[in-house]
């Protein structure tokens, strides 16, 4: 199966888009009500990156 650099890189691109959607959809359903999606992600990320 021959599949071009640009085709892996679109590929790759909506994964990611995919991913990131879907984290923050769970993030978002077990999130008290009026915080903030924005701020836990980022303190996710911090502590993933430790």
């Amino acid at each position: 199966m021959q599949v071009s650099k640009n085709a892996v890189l679109v590929a790759v691109y909506r994964l990611r888009q995919r991913y990131r959607s879907l984290v923050r959809k769970r993030v978002q359903q077990i999130l008290p009500e009026g915080e903030s999606i924005d701020d836990e992600l980022t303190h996710l990320f911090h502590v993933l990156n430790q």
